[in-house]
Order: structure tokens, then C-alpha cells, then sequence
């Protein structure tokens, strides 16, 4: 008896976070973290949501300001399947989250399995995320970037707030 996948597995996962603080190597009192501040202001949540397959790797991504809520997660979902093959049965795996709960199936030869809320299988999406955010954090503090996303003449220029043109910079990446 040979062993083989019988259904392609994707596991799907997002995180929020706020790029615009940064931990950082300095001096802090005793029993305090030192912080570095990335710029001037803090900006919304960024949320990133990924969906990862082991023979794959990464299938699809969206990086969007705010939270995620039940319809863009059943949207991510249609858009994640139509990266795949259609004829190939397909589990897309996801944890409890709230936005999670109700998710419609985006097509055929797919089904949708939620882990339950103390599952000792790490999503893979966790792991991907996991790397991906401290490189993401790297990244924006190099002083190019620092110096593109704080440029107020160009914001002012295309006539919108810095912190609009900050998005716009961080999500024209994504």
C-alpha cells in the first residue's frame, strides 16, 4: 500500500498589527521594554491574511488597513480557491476566530474544517506569519523607507492626509 494526499490541505491565517511601533535595541529602566518609535504617529492596523500549502507554499495573500470581518474572510476564501486547480478536492483549514464562524464555501471539490479552539497542530499560516512580520518590520525601518513613508510634500501633492499616503506606501508593497 503506497501512502499519498487525498485532499490538497491550505491553511489559512491572518494577523493585525501596528507597524508604526517597533521594538528596538536601547536602554529602558529596569523591568521596562525599550521601544523605538517607527514615526511620529501611530496608524491603524494593518491585517495581513495568508493562505499556505504544504506543496505549494504560499497561495494567497491580502494586506488591508482594519480588521477582517466574516465577509472578507468568505471573500479571501473564494479568491485563495480560484488559485488552485478547480478539479482538485481541496481543505481549507482556518482556526476559531470570530470572523472565522459562518464562512461560505467559495466552490466545488472544496470543504471548509476549523480547528478547534486547542488544537496542538500549529497552523502553518501561523509560522509563515511568524516570519513574515519581523522581516516586514525590518524592512520599514530602513531609513529609504523611513524617509519615503514621512515625505508630507509628496502627501500634500497628491492632496491627501500622511497617514492616507502612509497606507497607500505600505499597501501598493503588499
Amino acid at each position: 500500500m503506497t501512502n499519498r494526499i487525498l485532499h490538497h490541505c491550505v491553511f489559512i491565517d491572518e494577523c493585525r498589527y501596528n507597524i508604526w511601533t517597533a521594538k528596538s535595541h536601547g536602554r529602558a529602566r529596569i523591568g521596562e521594554r525599550a521601544y523605538r518609535q517607527a514615526l511620529g504617529q501611530h496608524g491603524r492596523n494593518i491585517t495581513i491574511t495568508m493562505a499556505v500549502s504544504p506543496t505549494v507554499d504560499l497561495v494567497h495573500y491580502t494586506a488591508q488597513v482594519g480588521g477582517i470581518n466574516a465577509q472578507l474572510f468568505t471573500g479571501f476564501l473564494g479568491q485563495a480557491r480560484r488559485q488552485l486547480n478547480p478539479d482538485e478536492p481541496v481543505y481549507l483549514i482556518y482556526d476559531e476566530a470570530l470572523a472565522h464562524h459562518n464562512a461560505v464555501n467559495p466552490a466545488a471539490n472544496t470543504e471548509l474544517k476549523m480547528l478547534p479552539a486547542c488544537s496542538p497542530f500549529p497552523i502553518r499560516g501561523q509560522q509563515a506569519i511568524s516570519a513574515l512580520k519581523p522581516a516586514i518590520k525590518a524592512d520599514i525601518s530602513s531609513p529609504a523607507v523611513q524617509q519615503e513613508l514621512n515625505d508630507q510634500e509628496e502627501a500634500r501633492w497628491q492632496g491627501i492626509p500622511l497617514g492616507d499616503y502612509r497606507q497607500q506606501i505600505l499597501l501598493r508593497a503588499g
